[in-house]
């Protein structure tokens, strides 16, 4: 019962971040069609994300008390490992499709990718934490995964409308570097292993990117009429 449990305080972030951007993309809302084969995707590659921190866990890295070989965990053996899983969904589905037609759908569908992945990676975790881990993760993994999509989201956005390769490849990577940037100095604030009030500036990191992930959206919701790249 207490892994239903956990699944539904799972589902109401989930829920809520993903309405959020819907309700954001008003000009011209993506359909519900592609939005969900989005988030099945992310929810897909959760499985070799979390298959792979499995195998990393085992070298015992996250218990490590040295700086560097800590650092170098929490920011290649997670963040990376997460956003790139994140990422690729996205990559390989709505961004070369020619309903991709505005800088805001890069945030709307890396937001559903990440949603994807973070249901995916609470129904793995729900059996083995309680309703108070639940809720942990309900209201600073779940938002974390969905302020990390947003910064990705924006620069996605601005690559699809790329013309040159080159900076479309640019703007490809900036989203990847800055996501794995946020997503490596929340998780190695959350999980240091030196003094809990470093923990505490974990929030203050999570609180910072929703700041700038806001600001990021509300740029790209205000921003020019979508390109004729798609006929709906």
């Amino acid at each position: 019962m207490e892994t239903v449990l956990n699944i539904l305080i799972t589902l109401v972030p989930v829920a809520l971040i993903c309405a959020f951007v819907y309700l954001r993309d008003a000009r011209a809302p993506e359909k519900p069609l592609h939005l969900l084969i989005t988030f099945v995707l992310g929810a897909l590659f959760a499985v070799p994300a979390y298959y792979l921190e499995q195998r990393i866990d085992l070298l015992g890295y996250q218990d490590s008390l040295d700086p560097i070989v800590f650092t170098l965990y929490v920011f290649l053996g997670v963040a990376l490992i997460e956003e790139v899983c994140k990422y690729l969904p996205v990559l390989l589905y709505p961004f070369r499709k020619s309903f991709f037609d505005e800088p805001l759908d890069g945030i709307v569908y890396c937001v559903y990718g990440a949603m994807g992945f973070a249901l995916a990676e609470g129904i793995a975790h729900a059996p083995h934490i309680d309703w108070t881990g639940a809720l942990a993760r309900a209201s600073l993994t779940i938002p974390a995964h969905g302020a990390f999509a947003m910064v990705a989201g924006y620069f996605l956005g601005r690559a699809r409308l790329q013309t040159l390769a080159g900076r479309r490849a640019s703007f490809i990577f900036q989203g990847l570097f800055w996501s794995v940037v946020a997503h490596g100095l929340y998780n190695w604030m959350i999980l240091n292993p030196w003094a809990e009030w470093v923990t505490l500036l974990g929030v203050v990191v999570l609180l910072a990117t929703w700041g700038v992930a806001l600001r990021l959206t509300a740029k790209h919701a205000a921003g020019p009429e979508p390109t004729p790249l798609a006929v709906r």
